[in-house]
């Protein structure tokens, strides 16, 4: 599966919006200067969160709107670089030589009226042999429905290019979005054959505090042939001094925790 959102690669895989709000130019409205700290991830055994198994922390650098920003985010085995002007993308990925000895960049230029993904350039160099591998992918955005603000669009691959030979682009995914103001409302994944392999449904969470602060954080509910699950959110920390927002998902059918993480906000001044 393409990882999409090459801006957010870090945090797509959980499910939330890592940016307070998704509209405007002004940071100084609707609490636009709220940005992510931190994240921290816990192991969860037998429906009970446990300890704490990582932590990713952000450094914002500059960041005007959701389309003009630049930040940095550093892990124990991972520097992760990020700028957005535009409708342009870069992000830069560099690992420990030991564990993770490559240099990974990222360039993906978006479509103005969608938001999805239209180019993507990717390079990936291994520091410890020099090898560069180089991967090109050009998208096709098909408006499937248009509701007014609500619009369905089907996204998928027509031009894959891996070390500058043409791949066989018959086989891979597709995904539908539906979309509203730029704002994802859900999200299926659908083998080449045409078969759906999971769905995500993005919500807003029922804690008023959240919606109050970040009027555009979002959870994601899955649903598949193997698991469906859904998410909770609830503020853990005196607003007054950082944010912080505890996330976690539960299977549907018994409701057991399987994923915790908190993220911790803090305003930003430029």
């Amino acid at each position: 599966m393409f990882k999409q959102i090459g801006a957010i690669a870090l945090v797509a895989i959980i499910g939330f919006s890592f940016a307070a709000c998704s509209d405007g130019d002004d940071i100084d409205s609707s609490n636009r200067n709220w940005r992510i700290s931190k994240l921290t991830l816990y192991t969860v055994a037998n429906g009970v969160a446990r300890s704490v198994y990582g932590e990713i922390k952000y450094n914002w650098i500059h960041y005007t709107s959701d389309t003009n920003y630049e930040y940095e985010s550093t892990s124990t085995t991972r520097i992760y670089h990020y700028t957005r002007n535009g409708q342009t993308s870069v992000s830069t990925r560099k690992g420990t030589a030991s564990e993770y000895p490559t240099t990974y960049t990222e360039r993906t230029t978006y479509d103005s009226v969608s938001g999805l993904p239209l180019n993507q350039i990717k390079i990936n160099k291994f520091t410890n042999t020099g090898v560069t591998n180089t991967t090109k992918i050009s998208y096709t955005i098909q408006l499937l429905s248009d509701s007014g603000a609500v619009k369905i669009y089907k996204h998928y691959v027509n031009a894959y290019i891996e070390n500058n030979v043409s791949q066989d682009v018959s086989t891979q995914p597709y995904y539908e979005y539906k979309i509203k103001n730029k704002k994802t409302l859900e999200e299926k994944y659908f083998r080449s054959d045409g078969v759906l392999n999971f769905t995500y449904t993005y919500t807003y969470p029922d804690d008023v505090g959240i919606r109050a602060i970040l009027p555009d954080y979002m959870l994601r509910s899955s649903s598949s042939s193997t698991r469906n699950s859904y998410q909770k959110a609830q503020i853990i920390s005196d607003p007054e001094k950082e944010l912080v927002i505890r996330n976690r998902e539960f299977v549907s059918h018994n409701n057991v925790l399987i994923q915790q993480y908190d993220i911790t906000y803090k305003k930003i001044y430029y």
